[in-house]
């Protein structure tokens, strides 16, 4: 996956991030089918894929998990 455009910081919306959505229907249901998850306590591990240079900031504000239907 990549980002053709980020947010610019001097910009309208002021750099304010970006929203990725992940499809984890199919890894909850296996996960669920084989007893192998607690839904009151999901653990999430966000991971770079490359180092994070030394003086630049990465913060994560908010993750969220909805079921639909």
């Amino acid at each position: 996956m990549g980002f053709a455009a980020l947010p610019n910081p001097t910009g309208r919306h002021g750099g304010a991030g970006l929203t990725v959505n992940f499809d984890i229907t199919k890894i909850v249901d296996e996960l669920h089918l084989n007893n192998a998850i607690d839904a009151n306590a999901l653990d999430v591990m966000i991971q770079p894929v490359n180092m994070v240079a030394d003086g630049n900031e990465v913060t994560i504000d908010r993750v969220s998990i909805y079921r639909k239907g």
